[in-house]
């Protein structure tokens, strides 16, 4: 054999030998790739309500096939960013909200999901006590609203330090709307969010009375799912806990129909008969900590036209010029109803859910019972301006 033959053999050898390496770094790249998305990445310096969600997701199973792969591929690029270094809270001047929101954009993950239906980003920056959120229910107008707190204090809010909504004259650029994402860019980073899906849908094995609604379903930023109810008979709203979902919570029994829910603390009555537990009562605690499990009370989703529905239920919201169709006060900018139609406790004690309960006639009709569950004061707010309302909510 010649010497070229030699070669011929040797050069084949190599090219051989040279592609399955090729190959297989190939094969190894996209192993520990996919191992990276798949496996829950934790950012110590920033905690966000994404996370969170899914960590509860993924205890309780209750992720689908579709949003594994979604969660991968934030989990991905959420590594990935942490690769560029996103600098120290240390070095942020937190009393230059501008400063604040660079630190906490810096450390979103390129592709982000948002969970809670009134459309809020939770964060929270553990070296600096500090909580907050951007909300997205104005990008339609090309503003990014951004908020902070002590969570030393967490209703001390100075609103002209740490609340300001971000637009193209601050260096924030907002793309169109496509199939619920929309991708935003800040200081050269752009980031693709995922926003909710709001469903309509009626649950398949809930009884639901002819004078019931379903306004919407809520996704709590704890992770838990409702359906808000409107009662168009006595003109109430009040939450029922989606079970033809996974629940991602451990319902302990209390007493008699009461449940308590371990991880969240929500408390709610089993109406056995309709096949529903109802929303009846929210820790005070929580509700002062201003923290995950304050209560559905701000996951309303954004864009829902329940202007006259508001009216019926809460008569004092028709003060002055009262409200735009989506329940926010044209009086106050910034400020929208809360939907809070459950009683605060402090738990485990359940003495005050008893209490309303046994007030509660167990033979008054399902609508009147359950509303009567779920009464809030404010519904009779309007009685404490008689110069302007009728005891029955009719403006004067």
């Amino acid at each position: 054999m010649g010497e070229k033959h030699i070669k011929l053999i040797a050069d084949r050898i190599a090219l051989f030998i040279g592609r399955r390496i090729t190959l297989c770094l190939i094969a190894l790249v996209i192993i520990v790739t996919a191992v990276l998305a798949f496996l829950p990445f934790d950012n110590p310096e920033v905690k966000f309500n994404q996370n969170y969600i899914e960590s509860v997701d993924r205890e309780f199973d209750s992720r689908s096939f579709r949003d594994t792969f979604k969660v991968a591929l934030s989990n991905y690029t959420a590594r990935l960013n942490s690769f560029f270094g996103n600098g120290s809270v240390s070095e942020v001047d937190l009393a230059n909200i501008d400063s604040v929101f660079a630190y906490v954009w810096s450390n979103i993950p390129y592709y982000a999901i948002v969970y809670p239906t009134e459309m809020y980003y939770y964060y929270r920056i553990p070296g600096a006590n500090l909580s907050g959120n951007l909300r997205f229910s104005d990008i339609g107008n090309g503003k990014l609203s951004f908020a902070f707190f002590s969570t030393d204090n967490a209703r001390s809010f100075d609103s002209g330090n740490d609340y300001k909504l971000f637009d193209e004259k601050d260096g924030l650029l907002i793309g169109a709307i496509e199939n619920n994402r929309v991708r935003i860019t800040y200081k050269g980073k752009s980031v693709i969010f995922e926003l909710p899906h709001i469903q309509y849908d009626r649950p398949k094995n809930l009884k639901i009375l002819p004078e019931e609604e379903i306004i919407s379903k809520i996704r709590d930023e704890s992770g838990i799912v409702f359906y808000l109810f409107f009662n168009d008979k006595t003109n109430f709203f009040y939450y029922v806990l989606d079970e033809e979902s996974p629940v991602t919570e451990v319902l302990t029994k209390a007493d008699g129909n009461i449940y308590l829910g371990e991880r969240t603390q929500f408390a709610y009555y089993d109406d056995k008969n309709f096949a529903r537990k109802i929303l009846v009562g929210v820790s005070t605690e929580n509700i002062w900590e201003n923290n995950y499990f304050d209560g559905p009370f701000d996951q309303v989703p954004p864009n829902l036209e329940i202007r006259e529905k508001l009216y019926k239920a809460y008569p004092y919201t028709q003060y002055m010029n009262g409200l735009d169709p989506n329940g926010n006060f044209l009086d106050w900018k910034g400020s929208r109803v809360a939907i809070s139609s459950y009683l605060d406790y402090y738990y485990p004690d359940i003495t005050e859910l008893q209490k309303r309960i046994n007030g509660c006639k167990t033979d008054l009709e399902p609508s009147a019972f359950w509303s009567c569950l779920t009464y809030e004061t404010k519904k009779d707010f309007h009685k404490t301006i008689p110069e302007f309302f009728f005891p029955d909510g009719r403006k004067k």
